[in-house]
C-alpha cells in the first residue's frame, strides 16, 4: 500500500530515499534544491524589493530565538508578568502594519502566475508591486502572523516553561551544565514544534497570497498540505535550512570582508541588510513555488470558491 506522497513501490525503497525522494514523487530533494537555485538567481539582482525581503520571516517565528527565550526565563523567572510582557511585545510588532503589508505583498508577487505577468511586461518586480499586491489582504496577513506567534508562545508555555521552573524549584543553577542537560530534551521538542509551525506559516502565507482568503482558512490549508504530503514538505523545509545556513555564511563573510578593508566597517550594517533582503526575496519566491509543488491550489486552476487573482496595479 502506498503512503502519502510516494508511489506504491516506496515501501521497498531504502530509508534514505525517503529523505531524497524517488522518481515519480511530487517533490524530490534535488528538485527542491534546483528551485531554490533558480529563485536565488532571480533575486540576485539588487533592487528596492530587497527592503521587503528584510522583513520576510525565516524558520523562526519567536523573536530573539530560543537563546533569548531561555535567558529571559532565567532573568525574569520570578516576574509573573514576564510572559505577558513577551506576548505584548509580539502583538506590538504585529501592529506594525507596514512590514506585514510588505511581507504579504512580497509573497503575492512571488507566485509563478504573478511572475509570468511581470515577464510579459519585460520587467522585474518592484517594491511598489509588493505594496499594491497586498491591498485587501494586509489585515489577514496580520491576523495570520499573530495566530502563528501565539502558537509559538503557547509552545513555550507548555513545553519549556514548566520544566524550566521545575528545575529552578530544585535550586539548580540555570547556567549550570546539569540544568542545560535536563532542559535540553524539552527544548528539542519545542524546536521541532517551532519548525513545524514555521513551515505551516510559509504555506499558509502562500495560500493567502494566491487565493486572497482569510487567515484561519489559509492556516488550515497550510496544515492540510503539510499533513497530506509530510515527506515532500520535510524536503522543502530541509532546503530552506540550507538557505538559512547560507544567510549566516554570507553575513559573516561580508562582515569580515568589510572589516579587512579597514574603512568598510561603517558599511557593515548596510551589507547585512542587503543579505537579509536578498535571502528574504529568495525565500518568498521559493515557498511560493513549493506551495504549488506540494499541491496548493490557485485561482488559475479554475476551482470554484477560490479568490480572484492578483489585483491590477493602480
Amino acid at each position: 500500500m502506498s503512503t502519502g506522497n510516494s508511489p506504491g513501490s516506496s515501501a521497498q525503497t531504502p530509508r534514505v530515499s525517503r529523505w531524497l525522494g524517488v522518481e515519480g514523487e511530487e517533490l524530490t530533494l534535488s528538485r527542491a534544491r534546483a528551485a531554490l537555485a533558480l529563485c536565488a538567481r532571480m533575486a540576485g539582482h539588487p533592487s528596492w524589493l530587497w527592503i521587503a525581503g528584510i522583513f520576510y520571516p525565516a524558520l523562526d517565528l519567536v523573536p530573539g530565538g530560543v537563546w533569548n527565550m531561555n535567558l529571559n526565563l532565567a532573568r525574569h523567572g520570578e516576574d509573573p508578568n514576564a510572559i505577558a510582557a513577551q506576548l505584548a511585545l509580539a502583538v506590538g510588532m504585529i501592529a506594525l502594519v507596514f512590514p506585514v503589508r510588505l511581507i504579504v505583498g512580497l509573497a503575492a508577487i512571488s507566485t509563478p502566475h504573478a511572475g509570468n505577468l511581470l515577464e510579459r511586461e519585460a520587467r522585474r518586480p518592484r517594491l511598489r508591486d509588493a505594496w499594491r499586491a497586498a491591498r485587501g489582504i494586509t489585515l489577514s496577513g496580520c491576523a495570520l502572523t499573530l495566530e502563528l506567534w501565539l502558537m509559538g508562545c503557547i509552545g513555550i508555555t507548555l513545553l519549556v516553561a514548566p520544566p524550566f521552573f521545575f528545575l529552578k524549584g530544585l535550586e539548580l543553577d540555570p547556567e549550570s551544565g546539569m540544568f542545560a542537560a535536563l532542559l535540553a530534551p524539552f527544548v528539542g521538542v519545542f524546536l521541532v514544534f517551532l519548525a513545524l509551525v514555521s513551515v505551516i506559516y510559509q504555506l499558509a502565507l502562500s495560500s493567502l497570497a494566491h487565493n486572497r482568503r482569510g487567515s484561519s482558512s489559509a492556516l488550515t490549508h497550510g496544515w492540510r498540505i503539510a499533513r497530506h504530503r509530510p515527506w515532500a514538505t520535510l524536503r522543502a523545509a530541509l532546503v530552506d535550512l540550507v538557505l538559512w545556513a547560507m544567510q549566516r555564511v554570507l553575513m559573516i563573510a561580508s562582515g569580515f570582508a568589510l572589516l579587512a578593508t579597514c574603512v568598510g566597517a561603517p558599511f557593515i550594517p548596510v551589507a547585512l541588510l542587503g543579505v537579509l533582503g536578498f535571502v528574504g526575496v529568495t525565500r518568498a519566491s521559493y515557498w511560493a513555488r513549493m506551495y504549488r509543488e506540494l499541491g496548493g491550489l490557485s485561482p488559475e486552476d479554475g476551482v470554484p470558491g477560490l479568490g480572484a487573482g492578483q489585483p491590477e496595479a493602480a
